[in-house]
């Protein structure tokens, strides 16, 4: 599970990575109710506080040899991630027409 929670990690970025997959800024509205914002907080702080877990596996483990298999699992497991919350989209939307 901590391959998807890196998604949360905004240190990535050292890492190589392009781009981070959370961004705790977007909270920062007033269109979000405070209860969203509370739940997807303690959330992301989770997953953060998990993914350096991973992080520190990865460094302390990872040889030449196998970085290219942990860069393969890891991008495995973000695409069936990515998988999963457009399943979820699709589910809230059917769940939306139906109570219209």
């Amino acid at each position: 599970m901590h391959s998807l929670e890196l998604v949360a990690n905004s240190s990535l970025r050292d890492y190589g990575a392009k781009y981070d997959y959370f961004n705790p800024v977007i909270l920062d509205t007033p269109n979000v109710p405070n209860a969203v914002k509370a739940f997807l907080m303690e959330g992301y702080k989770a997953d953060v506080s998990h993914s350096m877990e991973a992080l520190n596996l990865i460094d302390k483990y990872a040889s030449k040899e196998t970085e290219e298999g942990i860069q393969d699992a890891f991008l495995s497991s973000a695409y069936v991630f990515g998988q999963y919350l457009e399943a979820r989209i699709e589910r809230g939307e059917i769940i939306e027409n139906e109570q219209h």
